[in-house]
């Protein structure tokens, strides 16, 4: 580390040698900035420009042939006379290749990075996922590499195990503006409209000096779209439509036993999205119906789903550009949690099960304003989520409903005498819940202040960062501080810090490096929740609950190079995150054992298991291959190692009561393997590979996990699985969830998951593509008692009109 340390100074020392500064601005013929254009000498590249089209290098005495060049734009050359101790400024026009269309403020505008790229950030577009069937959102964001999913929680590279009911560690955000329901905390996948997504950024690590609480592990970013006038112009009618259709059915369990129903359960959706960009405006609507029929008894799933995106580009005041934006979706759900038995794995267990009928929107207008300095922009959401919970179509009194108002402030300008960029901003969130499973009225409020500092020496950029988080609870049931104390007002906060430096090796590769703080706070649903659940077992709430913090580091090097018709894409990272009071979903005795009706004590309750630490490798390779224009073939492999493991094994996070007895519950005694930590990975492989021949494409993905080894140690008793018997003869107690040790014993080889596509494009305007999901219809396991879907078939049809 000393060495690396070395290096790098005298890299940055080096730079002293040079008492010349060039230092300019690129534009085009309206005056607006040019960002990532080279400059370079003796094709040698000395920088490339910043976001407001800025540069500044050190040059030796005398005269220079500086070439500037951009992808869009036609190169230019220029010869400068650099004297001693001398600073000159350039402002330096360029003309683009082309005629850019009416609506290319309004794309560039939304394609705009928000964070620096010092950070590991995939992204993929849209079209790279419309071959296939997603549901949601969820389905899309698993191809990404590191990236699994349990229950609709999230985990990027091992950072979360299983939390069923609440909490996330990976931010969401649509169109950079955060997307958590208020009073869980978790990821409303199913409000995303998947036909308006553009493109979708994942940022892997804690970015939370960046992106506040919740950003733990990660961030994901989805874009939407905007009306695009090239495709409005390619096609005959007013503005573009969009008609995505699809119908499937489920196949026969592997095991036939699985089977519990007559005949075939189907599936079939709708996508609608129309956009038109009238005089300076742009113009987005989205339509999506979902029916699922389901493969599990009574989860049946309805969806109905309403979009819509507005963006004027102001003549009157030059460089505004303001809109709104939103969401309105009614969705029936149900919800399993628990099986029946390991025989009956499509059944829940008493054959009951928890149907919500939801109403969900969100409006989100907008301002940003550019000036000379740089960019004012104004965020703003409001989104109410209704809850209606029931069993069996009978209400339960366990309704949920939240509000949350949200407002962001953020300003990205240069500073010139720092030759920076620099953003600066705040933010508010205000949360507003009431439920019975929450023991009444929450509320919440948390504040921010962040800025975020990047300066590019050379080819080398620095950035750094800072943030001051602030929460406050308020709740009708006290909170137990950490010194016993107990109040209905809970308050805490955390300062935030992030640094990173990415270097140019030279055209073709770099190396970056960051450090990043993170810092979850409870949701009020880990907090308070107490409800009971399938089969008896009750969901405990944990009032002295604690945030969890910690940190992340990641190191790697990134290939790019074009060798004649091969494009290679090789990316190599060295992670290492630690936590401090992590938070886990943990099923054990948390009741008394006399409780019968309550599965003796059986639940889940989220605790603090303490310190924590996961560190590994991820590498990715992407590569396109055109034999000729007729032939085109790409393909994306990743692996992820991890090494998730507690660094406090035998700490006492909780104590349950067996008897009258107290005992102490640690992650040693509590685990089934102490190993690793709960409900992860150790190895996972990915690939996507396509291949398009004239009218025809094809499409296969495969996903690889290695057997989750450690779960609740609970999970695998005998009273959970065979029940209790005397003289092991006379069974005087049946097995509360029976089967989990022998699933898990079939699936100690881990899973493959196989997806099939077969496109033919039929005219211009019209594809049809034949899926098939879970090709070797293999019994897939996320977490105990969560049998994933059989094989599907599916049709699915895509109209540009």
């Amino acid at each position: 580390m000393k060495r690396i340390f070395t290096l790098v100074l005298l890299f940055l020392l080096s730079n002293n040698i040079y008492s010349q500064i060039l230092k300019g601005k690129i534009i085009d013929f309206e005056g607006k900035s040019i960002r990532n254009a080279s400059i370079s000498i003796s094709n040698k590249k000395l920088c490339y420009t910043n976001n407001f089209g800025k540069f500044n290098v050190k040059l030796n005495e005398g005269i220079h042939l500086i070439s500037i060049n951009h992808l869009n734009y036609k190169n230019k050359t220029i010869e400068i006379n650099l004297k001693g101790n001398h600073t000159k400024k350039l402002n330096i026009t360029l003309e683009r290749k082309i005629n850019m269309l009416d609506d290319v403020e309004i794309i560039e505008e939304k394609s705009e990075k928000i964070i620096t790229d010092v950070l590991s950030i995939n992204v993929i577009g849209s079209k790279e996922f419309q071959e296939e069937s997603n549901s949601d959102l969820s389905d899309i964001v698993q191809r990404f590499s590191g990236i699994t999913l349990t229950d609709n929680q999230i985990s990027i590279r091992g950072g979360s195990g299983w939390n069923a009911m609440a909490g996330s560690r990976v931010l969401i955000l649509i169109d950079d503006i955060p997307l958590l329901s208020g009073d869980m905390g978790q990821i409303p996948w199913d409000l995303i409209p998947i036909e308006n997504i553009d493109q979708i950024e994942v940022t892997k690590g804690a970015a939370s000096a960046i992106y506040g609480s919740s950003a733990m592990n990660g961030v994901i970013n989805v874009k939407t779209k905007t009306a695009n006038q090239m495709l409005i112009s390619q096609h005959p009618f007013i503005g573009h439509t969009k008609i995505i259709s699809e119908y499937g059915v489920y196949d026969n369990p592997k095991n036939i036993n699985l089977k519990w129903w007559d005949g075939t359960r189907s599936f079939y959706s709708t996508n609608i999205l129309h956009s038109n960009i009238i005089r300076n405006t742009s113009l987005t609507l989205g339509l999506n119906h979902f029916k699922d029929y389901g493969y599990r008894y009574l989860e049946e799933n309805k969806r109905n789903q309403l979009s819509l995106n507005l963006l004027h580009n102001s003549k009157k005041i030059e460089n505004l550009l303001y809109g709104i934006s939103g969401t309105f979706m009614k969705q029936d759900v149900g919800n399993f949690l628990l099986w029946e038995s390991y025989n009956n794995a499509y059944i829940p267990i008493d054959s009951n099960l928890y149907q919500t009928n939801s109403t969900l929107f969100h409006i989100d207008p907008y301002l940003n304003f550019t000036t000379q300095n740089g960019k004012h922009s104004v965020k703003n959401r409001y989104m109410r989520i209704g809850l209606d919970n029931s069993t069996n179509k009978e209400d339960t009194g366990k309704d949920l409903f939240s509000e949350t108002y949200y407002f962001d402030y953020k300003f990205k300008g240069w500073i010139d005498y720092l030759s920076s960029d620099i953003t600066v901003g705040a933010t508010t969130s205000n949360v507003f819940s009431y439920s019975e499973v929450f023991n009444g009225e929450n509320k919440s409020n948390s504040q921010s202040l962040y800025a975020i500092l990047e300066k590019q020496i050379n080819n080398t950029t620095f950035s750094v960062g800072n943030r001051y988080e602030f929460i406050r609870i308020k709740s009708e049931k006290e909170f137990e501080l950490s010194n016993g104390d107990s109040t209905n007002d809970f308050k805490t906060r955390f300062p935030l810090f992030y640094a990173g430096i990415k270097h140019k090796i030279n055209t073709h590769s770099n190396l970056r490096s960051y450090f990043g703080q993170g810092v979850r706070f409870p949701s009020i649903a880990e907090m308070s929740a107490s409800t009971n659940v399938h089969g008896g077992t009750y969901i405990y709430p944990n009032l002295s609950l604690k945030p969890e913090n910690g940190w992340s580091f990641e190191s790697a090097f990134h290939y790019n190079k074009k060798i004649n018709k091969l494009l290679i894409d090789f990316d190599l990272a060295y992670f290492l995150m630690k936590y401090e009071n992590m938070m886990e979903f943990s099923f054990a005795q948390w009741g008394t054992e006399y409780d019968i009706e309550h599965a003796y004590g059986l639940g889940f309750k989220t605790v603090n298991i303490g310190k924590t630490q996961i560190e590994g490798i991820e590498t990715e390779l992407n590569a396109s291959y055109n034999f000729n224009d007729n032939i085109k073939s790409n393909i994306s492999i990743g692996y992820t190692y991890m090494n998730p493991i507690s660094l406090s094994p035998d700490s006492v996070y909780a104590q349950t009561n067996n008897l009258g007895v107290l005992q102490d519950i640690t992650f040693n005694n509590s685990s089934s393997d102490t190993t690793i930590l709960k409900y992860r990975y150790q190895h996972l492989f990915k690939c996507t590979a396509q291949l398009q021949y004239k009218k025809l494409s094809s499409g296969i993905i495969v996903m690889y996990n290695d057997y989750m080894r450690n779960i609740d140690n609970i999970f695998t008793t005998e009273l959970v699985n065979d029940g209790i018997y005397y003289n092991d003869t006379i069974q005087i107690q049946a097995p509360i969830i029976p089967g989990i040790n022998e699933s898990r014993e079939n699936n100690k080889k881990g899973d493959v998951l196989i997806d099939f596509n077969l496109g033919f494009r039929i005219n211009k305007f019209t594809k049809l593509n034949f899926i098939i999901n879970n090709v070797l219809n293999s019994e897939i396991l996320t977490r105990p008692t969560d049998m994933q879907a059989p094989r599907r078939f599916l049709l699915k049809l895509n109209i540009s009109i």
